[in-house]
């Protein structure tokens, strides 16, 4: 079992990650690729499926 502080870091490397990918430089360097649509939401949907992942270890790291 991860310890409290561990856990904080995994959720705030989440959240670096996001902060990264669409409120950085980067993502002004990204935006301006020719790329489809939908890639935005591609990477919302990335990061949403990391946080679903980080979620259900720490549910199951507490049994419940």
């Amino acid at each position: 079992m991860q310890q409290p502080r561990e856990r904080i870091g995994d959720c705030l490397l989440l959240f670096m990650l996001g902060i990264f990918l669409f409120a950085s430089p980067f993502a002004h360097w990204w935006m301006r690729w020719p790329a489809p649509w939908y890639w935005p939401f591609m990477l919302w949907l990335l990061l949403i499926a990391l946080g679903a992942v980080l979620a259900g270890r720490l549910m199951r790291d507490h049994g419940d």
